[in-house]
Formats: structure tokens, sequence, C-alpha cells
């Protein structure tokens, strides 16, 4: 099968499958949103990162989550539907399949709503000290990890897919990152990685798994 033949049979099945995949958010354990900030799916092994909205711009063009980062929406259709949402709604971050359907490489998932907006990271990333704040700590080319740590101390090693070892060349230790799921969207299905860590700095991502 050609790359065209492929490109349209993800496309058809995408069309087909939009309710099915996010339908499995409502699987998911509800925990204390303050405390943990995961959710754990019955059918995957891997936890939810998601983040809290603490405001929304009236007109909808852009949201900001408790880590301090404000996402700008993408396009008037984003706009109408985050109109809908409201402050406290869990929000998870998944990677678009196609940069050039939405205008952008990412998409914000509302799981009370179960409606998605196209979205960018504007200029103001998370905030340096809150308990959301995740940095890089170390980097690990020969193995292909990386251990990020939260303002609680807390760390965490990732195996990165070989793919992105020579995005992974050009990140440095102390760069922010943003926990997003490459699980329940069309960009992960030939993944074998659950997670994708966005470089704020860099304003790119590698997909990766928890070691």
């Amino acid at each position: 099968m050609n790359n065209k033949c492929k490109f349209f049979l993800i496309l058809t099945l995408a069309f087909l499958l939009t309710p099915q995949i996010h339908a499995q958010n409502d699987f998911i354990f509800k925990e204390n949103p303050k405390e943990h900030h995961v959710r754990l799916h019955k059918t995957s092994s891997a936890e939810t990162p998601y983040r809290i909205i603490t405001y929304i711009d009236p007109r909808g063009t852009s949201v900001e989550l408790d880590d301090g980062a404000t996402w700008t929406i993408v396009g008037k259709t984003s706009a109408k539907t985050v109109q809908g949402w409201r402050e406290n709604d869990s929000i998870v971050i998944h990677p678009t399949m196609y940069e050039f359907w939405g205008g952008t490489s990412f998409y914000l998932y509302n799981e009370r709503t179960k409606t998605s907006a196209y979205s960018d990271l504007s200029s103001k990333g998370p905030l340096i000290g809150q308990h959301t704040h995740i940095i890089i700590t170390d980097i690990n080319l020969n193995y292909g990890q990386i251990t990020t740590t939260d303002a609680t101390g807390r760390s965490n090693i990732w195996t990165i897919d070989s793919s992105d070892l020579q995005k992974l060349n050009n990140w440095n230790i102390n760069q922010t990152i943003i926990l997003g799921f490459n699980e329940n969207c069309y960009a992960g299905w030939l993944s074998n990685h659950s997670y994708i860590l966005i470089n704020v700095e860099k304003y790119d991502y590698i997909e990766a798994s928890l070691l």
C-alpha cells in the first residue's frame, strides 16, 4: 500500500472512530485533582497526566492551566468550543497527527465536556517553583533516557523513542517540561510510547515511556 492510500485509510478511520477513542475517558478512575494530577485507565497501564483550568478568556481565545502555562486557542471553531468549558475542568494535552489539520501540534481535551480545542503554547510557560513545575535533571543519550524532577522533589526516568534521539541531543538540563498523553489520540496509534514530553523552551516534543 503506497503512502497516499495509507493516508486516506487513516483519515477514514479517524472520522469513524472519533467517538470510540475518547469514550475511553468514561473509564477513568476519579481521584483528587488537588493531590495526584494523574488518572489510571482500566484499558492501559499508563497514568493520564492532566491539568486543571484556572482561567478561560471569555472569548475562548486562551486557557490558563494550574501549572501557570497559558495555551492560545487556534481557530474560531475551537474558541467557540472553549467558551463552553469551565474553570476547574480537567484537561489532557494530546499531539495532533498532522499539524495542517488544526494548524498546530497540540490540542486540549476536556474530560468533562468530551470536547477538544486546537491550541499552541503561548510565551507564558509553567511557573517555576510551583508543585506542578517539571524540569529536566539528567539526559543520557547512550541509554536514550531522560530524568525529570518536579518541585516536590519527585523524579521520573523516561525511555525515549529512538527516532527522537536527535531532538534530545539539542535539549538541556534545567529546561521545563510539560507532560502530554500519547494514548486516546490518532497521533499515538502507531507508537509504543504512552507519553509525550513537551520542551517549553524548544517548543517541540519527544515520545517517551516511564522506566
